[in-house]
């Protein structure tokens, strides 16, 4: 393990967490985490060093290169209504890679005018076989197109720049620490029995469930081991396990409306999901809560005051606070005017609000934490950063692309942008579920409004920020939400959407709850964790359900016969 900069090597301090780091994980029978046998590593190596003599007549030569290989062992398992509908898993391996040209300063990245090349390098399957020779006959191939893309993107660039005036443009690539960092291969463990029959026991439940038209059960578990190889030169491989249990049942209305209710459970290991009576109660209040909505009234047009809790409370901040400071670098052509980074400095959130994101923890309460990682994507350690401070934006995720306020890597290089890892929602003076809930009663009265919107699920990645109309925000739309009536009765509705919502959003946020909840999720293709409260927004407009709906089926689900959580 090494670190290389010009102005010094690594901190020991950080060499001893990473120390740590590759100790507790490693397992007992694993092979010696060197890197110099793997052939992985001698395979890419040697194509990156062979493609930095890449040329063409008249053209930029190639001045970085880098390549990720990925490998994945995985099984997966799934049934609906007690009867068992996939089972299976293996290993896939896929590689990406990337060449820049010109230098550091101007080369052919950062560019909005070719999407061939702006979202990242060439990919493709890898061998599933760790080949030395099989895999550089890939890498040559992904490496030869990628310097053909990138000599044709740097010329459409400097056109671009012929034809328009661009102040203060800045560099590419930023200078930035590299480490090392090579930890153990891992092996894939999981009781394939065993979850075969969970999956089987717990989609059975729906059977008794005439409301639920179809349904699934399933677990995923994979362990992926992550290589990287960069001309800076710099490299690390580590393994990242994950298993998830995932519940589902959907139906249609009556009037047609499709309806649809889901639980997901995330961790590392199988060890890190809940037990099979848990899973089973799970699945009950799913088929309970699928009829109440398939009963529920339609939502209706709304601008009122918004109770965000649960999880839904996890993802508003996502979606609020995570996508709008990544990947913060304009491409160069581009116009996302109105973005929250351009407010370094300035209040952008309630004064009660922090917003912290460290992607070195690895467990919260006792549950673990899937935005960890130990290296970015760009072979820089991740640091803790500080967001947003008692309302003030004070840093965003950054990569190695420089911007205008902040030019240095803060490690959060995720793909192909820059982007959370754990996401920790810190406020003052939170409150009781109770006192959000008055809080809000108390709005409706003063606005002569009949309830206000409670949302306790939003649907997972749907959200969306954009650059139209000063940077707008598009939050998902509400799986589980009711009307709270100023009598205190609740209303369970169906088929509501936001309409989107400036991003001043945050400062229109008006309590916090004091209960944070953890939410592992996925964003951009990447595993995340937010940890935060219950949040209550001053207003926010829903729009009731416009679209057309088929029938429902025109005779009633086929009477299934007793096949209950005990049956094996």
């Amino acid at each position: 393990m090494s670190a290389r900069n010009s102005h010094g090597l690594l901190p020991s301090a950080a060499v001893a967490a990473l120390l740590a780091i590759v100790f507790a994980t490693r397992p007992a029978h694993a092979e010696d985490p060197k890197s110099d046998d793997d052939p992985v590593f001698r395979a890419i190596e040697s194509e990156l060093e062979r493609a930095k003599s890449l040329s063409m007549p008249d053209v930029d030569k190639p001045y970085f290169l880098k390549a990720h290989v990925t490998d994945t062992s995985s099984f997966h398992v799934s049934a609906s209504f007690g009867a068992v509908t996939a089972r299976g898993g293996g290993r896939d391996a896929s590689l990406s890679t990337d060449v820049r040209v010109g230098s550091a300063d101007f080369d052919n990245t950062n560019f909005s005018g070719d999407f061939s090349f702006s979202f990242g390098g060439g990919g493709g399957a890898a061998p599933l076989e760790r080949d030395f020779d099989a895999l550089r006959q890939a890498l040559w191939l992904g490496l030869d197109s990628n310097y053909k893309a990138a000599t044709e993107s740097i010329a459409k660039k400097r056109a671009y720049l012929s034809a328009n005036s661009v102040p203060d443009r800045l560099p590419d690539l930023a200078p930035a620490t590299t480490t090392d960092l090579v930890l153990p291969r891992q092996e894939l463990a999981v009781d394939k029995t065993r979850w075969q029959e969970t999956v089987r026991r717990v989609s059975a439940v729906f059977r008794a469930h005439p409301i639920v038209y179809s349904c699934d059960a399933s677990l995923s578990a994979s362990i992926s081991h992550q290589y990287f190889v960069s001309t800076d030169p710099t490299k690390h491989r580590f393994a990242y396990p994950s298993a998830t249990f995932s519940i589902s049942a959907a139906t249609q209305a009556s009037d047609g409306m499709d309806l649809s209710v889901s639980y997901e459970a995330k961790g590392r290991t199988e060890a890190d999901l809940p037990a099979e009576p848990t899973l089973i109660a799970k699945a009950e209040e799913l088929a309970t809560l699928l009829d109440a909505l398939a009963k529920a009234p339609t939502a209706e047009d709304y601008a009122g005051p918004v109770l965000f809790t649960g999880d839904a409370a996890a993802s508003f901040f996502l979606e609020t606070v995570g996508s709008p400071l990544s990947n913060p670098r304009q491409d160069l052509g581009s116009d996302r005017g109105g973005r929250l980074i351009d407010r370094l400095g300035r209040r952008i959130a309630a004064r009660g609000l922090t917003a912290r994101d460290d992607p070195t923890k690895t467990e919260w309460n006792g549950r673990p934490l899937l935005g960890y990682f130990p290296v970015d994507d760009e072979g820089v350690l991740p640091e803790p950063i500080t967001l947003i401070e008692n309302g003030v934006l004070k840093s965003y995720y950054m990569n190695r692309a420089p911007t205008k306020l902040i030019a240095k890597s803060n490690g959060h290089a995720r793909g192909s942008q820059a982007s959370v890892g754990n996401l920790f929602i810190e406020v003052r003076d939170g409150v009781g579920r109770d006192v959000l809930e008055k809080r809000m009663i108390d709005m409706c009265r003063e606005d002569d409004l009949e309830y206000g919107l409670v949302v306790e699920d939003l649907s997972e990645g749907s959200g969306y920020w954009y650059g139209g109309r000063g940077g707008d925000i598009q939050l998902s739309s509400p799986t589980v939400a009711y009307r709270l009536y100023r009598d205190g009765h609740r209303v369970l509705i169906r088929g509501a959407s936001f309409k989107s919502a400036a991003n001043r959003i945050l400062k229109d946020i008006v309590a916090f709850g004091d209960e944070p909840v953890l939410l592992n999720t996925r964003q951009f293709g990447q595993s995340v964790s937010v940890i935060a409260p219950s949040v209550l927004v001053e207003e926010l407009e829903v729009r009731r359900p416009t679209q057309e709906n088929s029938k429902p089926p025109s005779s009633g689900r086929p009477e299934l016969g007793d096949r209950g959580p005990a049956t094996k």
